[in-house]
């Protein structure tokens, strides 16, 4: 027996935040299920996520300071644009300043979309929820820490600011 999906308009029109409040989550981009045979495989997620009751928090284990190598942990906030009924499932929180004085500020977003469906199998529903998120930031470092950079390695040598770090895009494993 194969589960079947059962699509609908309401997959997408619902309020993602009462699902996030005060929870964690591992952050996963891993391909852990393959479709044709229906196999899990085993999949290191570093990454996490932790939301309070305000819906602000902390990414950890995703962003290392490349100088030192230590978790640069930003933390998120949500603001007056975070959220729109329009668009009730979306929540785009800002990251805020990291606690590193080598970093001056910091640029960034998280995007958390939600997904909710209902899939049979053997004539039972089964009520699903899907947590996806983006996120993307851009830090700029003191005088010190790009001259830091450049003299640590070649790969460093034409730095400048802002460092951009690449987007990850993962789902959220509650």
């Amino acid at each position: 027996w194969k589960r079947e999906r059962l699509f609908s308009k309401s997959d997408y029109k619902f309020d993602v935040r009462p699902f996030l409040k005060e929870k964690s989550f591992l952050l996963c981009a891993c391909n852990y299920l393959d479709e044709d045979d229906g196999e899990v495989y085993a999949c290191e997620c570093d990454g996490d996520v932790t939301f309070d009751s305000n819906l602000s928090g902390v990414v950890s284990n995703v962003y290392i300071n490349p100088l030192d190598n230590t978790d640069l942990r930003p933390p998120f906030k949500i603001t007056k644009d975070s959220w729109n009924s329009e668009s009730p499932n979306k929540l785009v929180l800002k990251f805020g300043r990291v606690k590193n004085r080598q970093i001056t500020s910091v640029k960034g977003e998280l995007v958390i979309s939600g997904e909710r469906c209902v899939e049979i199998e053997k004539g039972r529903r089964y009520r699903c929820m899907y947590f996806f998120t983006t996120l993307n930031l851009e830090i700029h470092g003191s005088k010190p820490f790009l001259t830091k950079m450049k003299t640590k390695s070649s790969n460093y040598s034409t730095i400048s600011n802002p460092i951009t770090f690449r987007s990850v895009k993962c789902d959220l494993i509650g």
